[in-house]
């Protein structure tokens, strides 16, 4: 089985950035759920999610991230893509599910940073 590793670090103004390296599939979506409903009790909602160095995303992993999107906008917050016009097989999996649309995307942390901070 394939790991997902999870790195958090607070960017300022509210935002934390959670680092995803490795896979995002049916076993290891579950760790993402803890980490984002541990943020959400901490009434964190503004996630911006670096997928640069995330080497697969699976259907679980993917309607995590939806899930998760939906509740950070219910909450004022948002679910910010990082990286994900560079790694193709994430977009494309998004892309498939006709997904892709829904997320902000940017392509670097002091972008997803600025997205925050413009109104909605």
């Amino acid at each position: 089985m394939d790991e997902l590793t999870i790195v958090t670090r607070e960017l300022g103004d509210g935002v934390v950035l959670l680092e995803l390296e490795g896979f995002v599939d049916a076993h290891t979506f579950l760790e993402l759920e803890r980490k984002m409903a541990e943020l959400f009790a901490a009434d964190r909602y503004k996630l911006a999610l670096d997928v640069t160095r995330l080497g697969y995303l699976g259907s679980a992993g993917a309607g995590s991230l939806i899930h998760n999107l939906t509740i950070a906008r219910e909450k004022g917050g948002d679910l910010v893509l990082v990286g994900l016009r560079k790694n193709i097989s994430i977009h494309d999996v998004l892309s498939l599910l006709g997904q892709v649309h829904h997320f902000t995307i940017v392509d670097t942390v002091p972008e997803a940073l600025a997205a925050f901070q413009e109104p909605p």
